[in-house]
């Protein structure tokens, strides 16, 4: 394959009009560049350049190599640009994950700021299951995503950066008309003998399980319910009780009670994050900054437990 550089030296010497000329335009010596067009010349077997005491011409095949060589260079300051673009957030794309909660609570305000202070940059947001974002993350279809998970099913993360935001604690949601409905604070030993409608397949169940059972009883399922809104349905009609994160009660039907848990309950752990092995563009460096400023306006429900300042922090951990 022939050298990018050589083509290039080749090309200058043709607008210099001599190697000499060539040699002060660069400052380089003479004896250096006539040694790389020697190379070149050697490589193809051929002369691309007709030497005389003053001056130099171009053969034919010289004349053909300096017309590639332009087109490199033309690519070269075209990809130099480019990339001085993206540093400075003109251009590129941001590929972002996160579960559906955060996609719809925590996200929007910090998308819309992020694009409104870099309009150049064009963010696309995906949504899904966490442990689908991490083989999203692994195929370098997302560069960030935002993730959950609990104490007891945690998602393997060995090949990200992982900065943990903040925690999200279950709570217990039961029907307005319930006696505990309203006294604050409840045990889970005062719902041991309720009927509890659950997740299917879903952490929340893992957690609460393992919650009552450290309570000295095991809970008694009625129901399972594929969607958050559909569990929360069948609580509002009365059918049982439930539990489930604090952020995922955003969207709260009527005649749902929720109450907090005075026992040591499940809660998920939100964080960010990114492959190790694949550095981050420019945007999307500054993107995971913005999703660490914004954390800390997130809703209440949320409790954070981390500084959210993502460069050099010690939130910033490998689990």
């Amino acid at each position: 394959m022939l050298d990018a550089r050589r083509l290039l030296l080749l090309a200058e010497v043709d607008r210099c009009g001599s190697i000499a000329a060539a040699a002060e335009a660069l400052s380089y010596t003479p004896s250096a560049i006539s040694q790389q067009i020697s190379r070149l010349e050697r490589e193809i077997g051929q002369a691309v350049l007709e030497r005389h005491p003053r001056h130099t011409v171009l053969t034919e095949v010289g004349r053909r190599l300096v017309a590639h060589a332009e087109r490199v260079r033309l690519e070269l300051e075209a990809a130099s640009a480019e990339l001085l673009d993206l540093e400075r957030l003109q251009s590129g794309t941001v590929n972002v994950g996160a579960f559906p909660s955060a996609t719809l609570l925590l996200l929007p305000p910090i998308v819309r700021s992020f694009r409104c202070q870099n309009p150049s940059v064009r963010l696309c947001v995906h949504s899904a299951q966490s442990k689908d974002l991490a083989h999203q993350l692994n195929r370098g279809d997302i560069d960030v995503a935002v993730m959950s998970d609990y104490d007891l099913s945690r998602i393997s993360t060995a090949n990200f950066y992982v900065t943990v935001l903040a925690r999200d604690p279950m709570r217990v949601l039961l029907p307005r008309t319930h006696p505990l409905a309203h006294r604050g604070p409840v045990s889970l030993r005062d719902l041991r003998d309720e009927r509890w409608i659950v997740r299917t397949d879903h952490p929340t169940t893992v957690g609460l399980f393992h919650a009552c059972d450290e309570a000295g009883f095991e809970p008694t399922v009625s129901l399972e319910a594929s969607e958050r809104l559909d569990l929360q349905a069948m609580v509002a009609m009365g059918l049982g009780i439930a539990a489930a994160p604090g952020l995922s009660l955003g969207e709260l039907l009527p005649d749902i009670a929720v109450v907090d848990v005075a026992d040591a309950f499940p809660e998920r752990r939100i964080f960010l994050a990114y492959l190790r092995r694949r550095r981050l563009s420019a945007p999307a460096h500054h993107f995971v900054k913005a999703v660490g400023v914004g954390a800390k306006a997130w809703p209440s429900g949320v409790c954070h437990s981390v500084e959210s300042a993502l460069s050099g922090s010690s939130a910033t951990v490998a689990v």
